[in-house]
């Protein structure tokens, strides 16, 4: 009879232990990491207090997770705020930058539009390259063309990068947001970027609203 018969079998006949109760205090098995045999009653509480353990740690990176959702909600809503309150571009980049370098302890950022007024505001910049500027979510990873590059301020070493495209309401490319960091892991290609979308979405808003103004 093979391991995995015997198991069915047992399974199939959960009774078995209620008939041979001996059968309980006669079984050995290997101890973890300890080299000799237990009884199985030693072995089912050690198998429940790893169980436990393993639900302890699962229940505080459920916490950690969540307070961190939460603060992330309220940075967003500080520059949603923010944006919503200025009346001229320059006080919506002053949003941006108190947002995205003191909330979200962020040095690397740069906000270009290619906007017929844009030039006025010191924000001008040509086209990105089309692969850029017709993705439908924004980018994050490890590689950004020369042109987005040259948009960060310079002496450091970035590492990772996001990138998303602002849009007017019709869905028109006029800008883009570029987002750097000297932590390879800030930006991983593996990250959700929902926030990054939501966050280019409420610049983007706000600054057609006020360059439709000028």
């Amino acid at each position: 009879m093979t391991p995995q018969a015997v198991a069915e079998w047992l399974i199939a006949n959960p009774d078995f232990f209620d008939r041979h109760p001996e059968t309980l205090l006669e079984l050995r098995i290997p101890a973890p990491a300890r080299g000799d045999t237990i009884p199985l009653i030693e072995r089912q509480v050690l198998a429940l207090k790893d169980q436990a353990r393993q639900l302890n740690v699962a229940m505080a990176r459920l916490m950690a997770y969540g307070e961190s959702n939460g603060n992330i909600v309220a940075q967003a809503h500080r520059l949603a705020v923010g944006l919503l309150a200025a009346r001229r571009v320059e006080d919506i980049i002053a949003a941006v930058r108190r947002s995205l370098e003191d909330d979200f302890q962020l040095r690397g950022w740069a906000i270009r539009l290619w906007h017929p007024k844009a030039e006025a505001f010191g924000l001008h910049a040509a086209p990105l390259p089309l692969a850029e500027r017709t993705v439908a979510a924004p980018y994050v990873g490890h590689y950004l063309s020369q042109q987005a590059m040259d948009w960060l301020p310079g002496h450091h070493v970035w590492q990772s990068f996001g990138l998303a495209v602002l849009k007017t309401a019709d869905g028109e490319p006029f800008g883009a947001l570029v987002l750097a960091s000297e932590d390879e892991q800030r930006f991983a290609t593996d990250m959700e970027t929902l926030l990054l979308a939501d966050i280019a979405e409420l610049i983007a808003t706000a600054l057609t609203r006020e360059l439709d103004r000028a």
